[in-house]
């Protein structure tokens, strides 16, 4: 059974390996979008960004909801 200082430190990591895929998500979808209509219209660009993440971050918590309730199979029932 894992102390709580390990868990910690594995919830430490975890949360650092998830930003840094986050801002590597971003880039890439920054990167997309940079196409001549977004660069002819430089307000179009930030809203579709925005619109992008929004749905991903929308899909992703629907998605990981059900998991996120689901009971922990190594706990003992009260």
């Amino acid at each position: 059974m894992a102390s709580n200082v390990e868990q910690t430190f594995a919830s430490f990591i975890t949360q650092g390996f998830s930003l840094v895929a986050a801002l590597a998500w971003s880039d890439a979808i920054r990167t997309v979008l940079q196409i001549d209509f977004f660069k002819a219209h430089p307000l179009a660009g930030p809203i579709a960004y925005a619109c992008v993440v929004t749905l991903l971050a929308y899909v992703l918590s629907r998605i990981l909801a059900p998991i996120a309730k689901a009971p922990d199979a190594t706990q003992k029932p009260a």
